[in-house]
Parts: C-alpha cells; sequence; structure tokens
C-alpha cells in the first residue's frame, strides 16, 4: 500500500512539475526525460510484483489444498522475482 501511495505522489509532483512555466524544468531533454519515465516503468513493474506476491500468499493460506499453486509454479514466480 505504502508503494501505491509513493507512486500517486510523485505522479501528482510530476504533473505539477511540468505544468508550472515558472519552475525551471527541462523534461525536453533525453537524459531527463528517460529517467521520468525509467522510474516510473521501474515503479509501475514493483507495484504489480507486489500485487503479484499478495496474491500468490492469498492462494498458499487457503484452507483447500486443492487451491494451492503447484510447487513448480511458486518456485518459478519466485525466482523471476528475485532474478
Amino acid at each position: 500500500m505504502d508503494t501505491v501511495c509513493l507512486t500517486i505522489v510523485s505522479l501528482l509532483i510530476l504533473g505539477f512539475a511540468i505544468l508550472d512555466p515558472t519552475l525551471n524544468l527541462n523534461l525536453k531533454s533525453g537524459i531527463g526525460l528517460l529517467s521520468v519515465i525509467g522510474g516510473i516503468a521501474a515503479l509501475g513493474l514493483s507495484i504489480y510484483w507486489f500485487f503479484r506476491y499478495v496474491h500468490l500468499g492469498q492462494q498458499l493460506s487457503a484452507p483447500e489444498p486443492a487451491l494451492h499453486p503447484s510447487r513448480k509454479k511458486i518456485i518459478q514466480v519466485l525466482q523471476l522475482g528475485v532474478h
């Protein structure tokens, strides 16, 4: 939940910075724009993985063993997240 709040705050700050003509922010340069897009993309990817782990944890805590994901799927998801 903290990541979602940080994303919203970051996007609001970025939006105000772009819309404010007196701020003297030059996002038209390649490196600045690339770093902003890369940062937002990395944040979005981390939010996706966070919710994927939460969903996996909910599946593992299900009372019925038939609802649990396979051991192979669990290992695959965890290895992909670590690398």
